[in-house]
This record gives C-alpha cells, structure tokens and sequence, in this order.
C-alpha cells in the first residue's frame, strides 16, 4: 500500500474495514508512516485509529475508513473519517461523556478519541433510511460485505461464533437474542466441519421491515442430508455439535430454509430481535471480496415503497479499493433519488462516477400496478426474470462503462407476474447457471438461491455482487 501511494503520489486512500485484523493490519500506524509523523502524534493517531475503527466493526458491521492529508499553512496532518451503515448512535451526548464505553474497546470512547485530536464531529441516524428528496420510499438500504469464513478445522467454529455474536452487537440485539445468534452460528458451523467435509460460513448484516437482522448461511460439498430426518428436535449425530440439530436453528430464525443435493448442502438462518413479526423482505445479496482483498468492488442498493422495488448493482473495473470507490459512487446516487427511472439513474450514476475507474452498472424497477420491470444496464451485470412455467428471460444491457465512455440508450421493460424472481449479478460468478437444473430452487428464498449459486458457480478470481429479490410476494 505505502509503495502504490508513493508511485502515484496520492493523497488519500478508502479502506474497507469489515474484521477486526484488518484493523489492526491497517489502521493507525502504516498511514502514520506514510505521513512522517513525529511519534507522539503517531502513538495519538494510532490509539485514535484503532478506538473508532474497531466500533465502525464491532457496532456499525464492518464499513469505511478514508484518510486525506490535510494542511493549515506550514503544517501538515491527516484526515480520517470512518463510515457505517450499522443502526446508529442512540444518544450521541451519552456516547461523548467521559468515560462512556460499551467495554469492547480500549476505554477510551469516543470522548477520548476526540480527546487525542484537533477536531471532531459526529453525525449519525437509523441505518433503514428514507431516501430520494421529497419522495419517500418505505425502506431504502446499501449492503455491505459480506463475510466469508472457511471453516476447515476446528478453530474456525470459534471465529464463527464470535463474529456472529459482534454482527448481534451492531444490529443492537439484547443478551438473548445474541445468545440466539450465536447458537445457530455454532451449530451450523459445526455441521460444516463434522458433515460436510468443510466449507464456508457467510455472515452478513441484514435489513428487515424495521431494523437489522444477522444472517448466518453455511455452505458445503459434503453427502447432503436427509431434511425429514435432520429436522425434528434434539437430532444430532453425536459427533461433537451441540446437540441442538437443524430443529432448534428453525426455532431461532425468523428465516429458514435449507438445500441439499449430490454438490452438497446449504443451512440459511436469518435471525431478527425475538419479538419481530413479518420481518422478512424476501431479499438476498452477496458482497463478496476477492480473496484477502479487504475491500469489495461490487456494491449493491435495495429500496422497497410499499409493493414498488427498486434494486442496483455496480461492479466497478477491476478489484480492490479504486473499484470499491467507483461502485460506492454509482450506489449512492440511487440511493439519493431512488424514485428516479432507470435510465436516468445511469445518468446521476454515470456523473458522480466521472473520475473514478467507473464500472457495470444494472438497475431495476418493478411497478407492481403496470406489472412492469423496468431496467437499464451497461456493462457486464447478468440480469434475469424468474416465473414458474416459463423459461428465464434475460434483461439486456449495453456496452460501455458508466463513469467513463458508454452510449446513452433507452431502457428496457419487461412484464412479470406477482411472485417473480429478479435476480443481477456481477461477474463474480459465472453466468452459465441454469436454475431450471435445480428442481423448485426458484421458488425459495432469494437468499437461498444465492447461496446455491455462489456454491456451484464462484469464479474465484474476482469480486462476487448479486442481489435477488421476489416481485410482489410470494406466488
């Protein structure tokens, strides 16, 4: 990174932060360096760094931090500003009383973050947001990554669990609630390890009607199992898991569902505060980074007004922090103005994402009255319709790169029927799925499906963005 920053003569850098050992890999000390700072104020700025990063982890569920040289006349410093999506600071006069702490950081605070600094602000709001000026859509969110865990020996279960209980943390759940996510999480974990040979557990942030959930999908090449007879309560095999069996993860999540064939299987929980009903948006995405990139170049945006949909994906060009630049850009420009047509949402996204590296861009709008997808896209993002007795059918995109050279051209409408799936993906992964080969798949969760396909069909070799989402509920 240092060498990359002085070969370009950059002044500033964006680093995605979604663990604690990108923290600690990361922040404070290399941008120190970088800034020839005497050590006194580096020790300040590392302390600083680290108290405000690992909460952006801890609470917010992993996010931003972007860094700019700054100078006041003859002297220099840094500017750092660390960004989340998580459910927000309740009472931020609280959250500055010295003193103040939750007890998973150093102590310091923010109080005493601000403290070691010559200036500092704060803003924050609920992470569900009203979004688009005078139009307001009911729910309106941007993913963040999701967090990828293999799971090839025992040690993993434990990282699992933890991680699990730290997105709890940031989606505000109580002691019971994180207990409920931490038991599902160790358990499927477990059943990855012992049952499936190893795979991979996601973790991810969720949003429901009214606040966040935690997500906690595992994934494996084993033998498969047998639903009817892993199901019922108290089934273990004895192999070591807790005993709880696939029953008592049901029994947790306001969200289930499970697939298993001859590739393997797939266990998906999405666990919401106990008391929520009808939490579910019938939505599932993927914000994959590349191998032990730290920042993912696809982003994703979801709005729901009522039965209205409007979904974007960007894969910016090519990987790592530039990329992840380019596609925050393009994303929040829908998120601003969401009520806009597609075709001219690649218009405020082509703009704002002028002088980045630009990137593929899709966005769709489902108009449940008109029964009507709208979508317009450049690019390489796959986009497809999925209705029962009909084959899939293709959104078409143009060539070009939005943010740098494309045609303008007019968008594209397609008719669906209540209880469709709208599924876009990056590539990330490959597009020669078919979901026809996956008996009654297109009918479960959109989450599920997702996770069958990155199962089957992850390229490994570049960031993975997908978002799927059912069309006017259920069929």
């Amino acid at each position: 990174l240092a060498e990359r920053i002085r070969a370009t003569s950059a002044r500033g850098v964006l680093i995605e932060i979604s663990a604690l050992d990108i923290v600690d890999s990361f922040i404070g000390r290399m941008i120190a360096t970088i800034s020839a700072l005497a050590a006194v104020m580096e020790t300040k700025l590392v302390t600083a760094a680290s108290e405000l990063a690992r909460n952006a982890v801890v609470y917010g569920g992993g996010g931003t931090m972007s860094w700019h040289v700054v100078r006041d006349g003859m002297r220099a410093g840094i500017r750092l500003e660390f960004v989340d999506q998580g459910p927000g600071i309740a009472d931020i006069a609280q959250a500055l009383t010295d003193g103040w702490t939750s007890g998973t950081g150093m102590g310091l605070g923010l109080s005493g973050s601000r403290r070691l600094v010559d200036a500092f602000e704060i803003d924050s709001a609920p992470r569900a947001r009203h979004a688009g000026g005078d139009h307001q859509m009911g729910v309106g969110f941007i993913g963040q990554a999701t967090r990828v865990i293999p799971v090839e020996e025992a040690t993993r279960v434990g990282q699992v669990r933890r991680e699990a209980r730290a997105l709890a943390a940031c989606a505000g759940f109580g002691e019971l609630d994180a207990g409920r996510v931490t038991l599902a999480a160790t358990e499927v974990a477990t059943n990855v390890l012992r049952h499936g040979g190893g795979g991979r557990v996601l973790l991810s942030l969720v949003q429901g009607r009214t606040g966040p959930g935690v997500e906690v999908c595992a994934i494996d090449r084993g033998p498969g199992f047998s639903l009817e007879r892993c199901l019922p309560d108290g089934y273990t095999t004895g192999a070591g898991s807790p005993g709880q069996g696939l029953g008592a993860i049901r029994r947790q999540a306001q969200v289930f569902d499970v697939w298993s064939d001859a590739g393997g299987a797939v266990v998906l929980a999405w666990i919401y505060p106990e008391h929520s009903r009808d939490e579910d948006l019938d939505y599932g995405a993927l914000r994959v980074p590349l191998g032990r990139e730290t920042v993912c170049g696809d982003a994703w945006f979801l709005g729901r007004d009522g039965a209205r949909v409007v979904v974007a994906l960007v894969d910016g060009l090519g990987h790592g922090v530039q990329a992840g630049e380019a596609a925050a850009a393009g994303i929040e420009a829908v998120a601003e103005a969401p009520e806009l047509a597609p075709d001219l949402q690649l218009g405020r996204m082509h703009a704002r994402m002028a002088g980045s590296r630009g990137g593929a861009v899709a966005v769709a709008c489902h108009e449940p009255e008109a029964g009507l997808v709208r979508f317009s896209g450049v690019g390489n993002i796959a986009a497809s319709v999925h209705e029962a007795g009909l084959p899939a059918r293709g959104l078409p995109s143009h060539p070009g790169i939005v943010g740098g050279q494309y045609r303008r051209a007019p968008g594209f409408s397609l008719p669906v029927a209540p209880g469709a799936l709208l599924l876009l993906h990056s590539d990330g992964l490959q597009s020669r799925w078919n979901l026809a080969r996956y008996e009654g798949l297109a009918f479960r969760h959109p989450a599920l499906v997702l996770a069958v396909l990155l199962r089957d069909f992850d390229r490994g070799r570049d960031d993975t963005g997908a978002i799927a989402v059912r069309l006017g509920g259920r069929a």
